[in-house]
């Protein structure tokens, strides 16, 4: 059971809350428009085609106009902001594959949207659609470069190499040499391939899971600081800032003060009437 709990257009977009109740299960569907659906609240199944992955709070798909996607909630209760291109021109622009992300800059401009969303405050549609789309081309472009990259084989060691030692301090040489490649030509090809220097590359990470740990779980600032190996609560919030333009509290707070209260929850469980079924207003159609 699901229902739209609020749905806005703001040309060239089509902003909705969507929230689901625990078994629910949305078979492969495909959408007329390029969307961006922004996980909230819940734990999630996310197929695209045959691609199945669990999805959270803090992280975000992207699909492609006509691609075929499912949706299963794992808990209790789910919410999901979606955004749809309605424009042509628009789409155009858009990348043309498929994605799933935590990027810190497209989750800020996402839930910055959502806020204003929320409340009821106005949303320049053409302005945030252009910066959606110059977040999502960075993000494409980093993960084709990657694909079509002819040090693909060393440059994923590298990358799975900083993700598992995020915490530690490594150093850059240290995973230059456990690769086997020189550390500068590692950090020549490395801002050659991503635009970004292997630095910036692990600071971004631990953004984007400082990002996930804020809306996922209950946690203090200081202990999700301490866990990613920020210095402590102060340096995790002058990187945050940097990177979404909102403190970590700001963050947290834009889902947290629009969650369902209790009878809410309750009314969704049990009564039918508040079902809704968003094919009626977004063209979904069923595969």
């Amino acid at each position: 059971m699901y229902r739209v709990r609020r749905a806005v257009v703001g040309w060239p977009l089509r902003m909705d809350e969507t929230v689901y109740v625990a078994g629910h299960h949305l078979p492969h569907h495909v959408h007329p428009r390029p969307v961006l659906i922004a996980f909230l609240e819940g734990g999630w199944l996310h197929a695209v085609g045959d691609d199945t992955r669990r999805v959270g709070p803090g992280e975000i798909a992207f699909l492609p106009a006509h691609t075929a996607h499912a949706l299963t909630l794992a808990g209790r209760l789910g919410r999901a902001f979606s955004i749809e291109f309605e424009s042509s021109a628009l789409r155009d622009a858009l990348p043309r594959r498929a994605m799933h992300t935590s990027d810190p800059r497209l989750l800020a401009l996402t839930l910055d949207a959502y806020r204003s969303f929320a409340s009821d405050r106005a949303i320049t549609g053409e302005r945030l659609a252009e910066s959606l789309i110059v977040a999502l081309e960075a993000i494409d472009h980093r993960q084709h470069r990657l694909r079509s990259s002819d040090d693909a084989t060393w440059l994923a060691m590298t990358l799975d190499r900083i993700r598992r030692t995020l915490a530690d301090g490594v150093r850059m040489s240290a995973i230059a040499r456990e690769v086997g490649i020189h550390h500068a030509h590692m950090s020549r090809r490395f801002h050659q391939v991503f635009g970004e220097s292997m630095c910036a590359f692990r600071d971004r990470l631990r953004i984007e899971r400082a990002s996930r740990a804020l809306l996922s779980s209950d946690d203090t600032i200081s202990s999700i600081a301490a866990e990613l190996g920020f210095c402590d609560h102060a340096h995790l919030t002058r990187m945050f800032k940097r990177a979404t333009s909102m403190t970590p509290s700001q963050f947290r707070r834009v889902v947290a003060n629009t969650g369902l209260d209790h009878d809410s929850v309750h009314s969704l469980d049990s009564r039918p009437e508040f079902v809704h079924h968003t094919s009626s207003v977004s063209g979904i159609r069923m595969v």
